[in-house]
């Protein structure tokens, strides 16, 4: 279910916030690092339908929490609009309560009730605008609401309605469910660009050093850029996981396009999309294994560009794809999870030091469960659409 979430006041020493669900017993957030000013503001969420309760847990200075019944939280767009209806049944009762024997009478005073079964027919018009939840066109709304609200600009109509396409897509196509966090980088600039597609204002991007912004997208300068998911790599599972990221520019260096590299926990996972080498190029794949080597591809077809996929479907495989076809796979184990956050243009490692800077372009960016063949294929195919509905697809 989709709710509004609303602080009406937070005292001065408290956030960002982590956000849980009853439905989970408050196990696993469900948004994490979420701004004070986006919960005052009111932001979207999607949460289990089994959930009854929010906790907001503060995580900075003060780490105090507070639980919320979801039913006490404001929506944006209340629906009833038949609650005057049952006035007349009162009053019409009492009356043939007092005089039982003339059924006529009983009759014509309840002759009116067609009047309000007609009052009532406009109930079914309602009902299909009210019904949106499951295919993804709220949502694609909600995200494009957040990415105006950012400062975003350039959200035509063409533009609005190849994201609503996309969305309905992941839905349908039951990838929905597979994306922990995704972004889509419309807007043309630093906020719009980062803003988080599944819970906006959740997980945002927030990009350091020297990016250029544009309608394609977000370009590295090679030297300090990188942009920081604020989303762990404990959050995501070891033995179910994928990493994607579309690039739209072909260069080759010898530098990192996202991920994290930890050597507390030997863990790396890490795409670099086209690596100059002798006479060809490699693109390199990680995905929860040990903190040594990639899992490599190596084509002269290979520009450095497109939608790149790393893949960990079980405990003892580990995949590359390229555009929705295997590229590369092998038997490399998992190790562990890190609590690094995910970064993109560069690699992230312990004690948080940012290095291996890109000086590529990215507009798209994933993190979430396994995909199989056939998901990857489908998943390169809404990607790639949608990058083409706003001209700046590669393939």
């Amino acid at each position: 279910m989709t709710v509004y979430i609303t602080l009406t006041s937070a005292s001065i020493a408290t956030g960002p916030f982590d956000l849980y669900q009853d439905s989970d017993s408050y196990a696993v957030p469900f948004a994490i690092n979420v701004p004070k000013s986006t919960l005052l503001a009111g932001t979207y969420a999607i949460l289990n339908d089994a959930s009854t309760t929010i906790k907001f847990q503060s995580t900075g200075v003060c780490i105090s929490y507070e639980f919320v019944s979801i039913s006490n939280l404001p929506s944006p767009t209340p629906t009833p609009t038949n609650t005057e209806t049952p006035t007349n049944t009162p009053t019409n009762t009492p009356t043939n309560t007092a005089t039982i024997t003339p059924t006529p009478s009983i009759t014509a005073t309840q002759t009116p009730t067609p009047s309000i079964t007609a009052t009532q027919t406009p109930t079914p018009s309602i009902t299909p605008s009210a019904t949106p939840a499951p295919s993804g066109t709220t949502e694609a709304q909600v995200y494009l609401a957040a990415v105006l609200a950012a400062g975003g600009t350039g959200i035509t109509s063409p533009i609005s309605a190849a994201t609503i396409t996309l969305f309905t897509s992941l839905y349908s196509n039951n990838l929905w469910d597979k994306l922990d966090v995704f972004y889509p980088m419309l807007g043309g600039n630093a906020g719009g660009i980062g803003v988080q597609g599944k819970i906006p204002g959740a997980n945002n991007i927030t990009f350091n050093g020297g990016w250029t912004y544009s309608s394609s997208g977000a370009t590295g300068n090679g030297t300090n850029a990188y942009g920081n998911t604020n989303y762990l790599d404990s959050l995501t599972l070891l033995n179910d996981f994928h990493m994607s990221i579309y690039s739209f520019t072909s260069i080759s260096n010898t530098n990192v396009d996202c991920g994290i590299v930890s050597s507390s926990a030997n863990s790396r996972t890490s795409i670099y999309t086209s690596e100059a080498l002798v006479g060809t190029q490699r693109a390199g794949f990680g995905a929860h294994n040990q903190n040594s080597g990639y899992l490599s591809w190596t084509s002269p077809s290979n520009t450095g560009t497109g939608l790149y996929v790393a893949n960990r479907p079980s405990s003892n495989s580990r995949q590359g794809y390229r555009n929705g076809s295997l590229v590369s796979s092998d038997t490399e184990v998992s190790t562990a999870l890190s609590v690094l956050p995910y970064v993109i243009g560069a690699r992230i490692n312990d004690s948080s030091v940012i290095n291996a800077y890109s000086n590529r372009g990215y507009n798209w960016f994933s993190l979430g469960k396994s995909l199989s063949a056939g998901e990857q294929s489908t998943f390169s195919t809404i990607i790639n659409t949608f990058q083409t509905s706003l001209s700046r697809n590669t393939y």
